[in-house]
């Protein structure tokens, strides 16, 4: 992904480019959702659920970058906590 305009994706011999015509980040978007779910949900998301959608991102950015496989480990395992 090249800042937030266009993604190339490589699968073996095939490579595709998608291009958006503006460059969004996304940031309207998640605020807006952000103030919806917690209107649904007054309790809000569990550290689990956090952690984990977190070092998931994280990690596809990692292993995007250096085109390697990366093994995600779930929060319980974490020797963070």
């Amino acid at each position: 992904m090249d800042d937030y305009e266009t993604m190339r994706v490589d699968v073996v011999d095939k490579k595709k480019v998608y291009k958006n015509i503006f460059r969004d980040h996304g940031h309207e978007l998640s605020i807006k959702e952000s103030y919806d779910l917690v209107l649904k949900n007054n309790k809000g998301e569990s550290t689990k659920y956090i952690y984990e959608t977190a070092d998931l991102f994280l990690k596809t950015k990692d292993a995007l970058e250096t085109q390697k496989e990366i093994i995600i480990k779930p929060f319980e395992e974490s020797p963070l906590f």
